[in-house]
């Protein structure tokens, strides 16, 4: 049903094709989920009972498109 419109990908494919960068910590690993679908086209999923906020966004990112790619990431010191 989701494969019409999303990828799937195992956490193991998600590392091969780099997808959280060339070195993941084995911290950061233990915190990827088992399946991770990336939408296509205008999908998109929403936990719409939980969060009906999310609903009224104008948008949302995250695909394979190289629009998306490159987003910026900015990590500060925390305290």
């Amino acid at each position: 049903m989701l494969g019409a419109h999303f990828e799937v990908f195992t956490r193991e494919e998600a590392l091969i094709r780099g997808m959280f960068g060339k070195n993941v910590t084995d911290a950061a690993c233990r915190r990827i989920g088992d399946l991770l679908l990336v939408a296509g086209d205008n999908a998109g999923l929403i936990r719409s009972v939980r969060e009906p906020f999310a609903t009224s966004w104008i948008g949302h990112h995250g695909a394979l498109s190289d629009e998306e790619q490159p987003v910026p990431l900015i990590v500060t010191g925390g305290g």
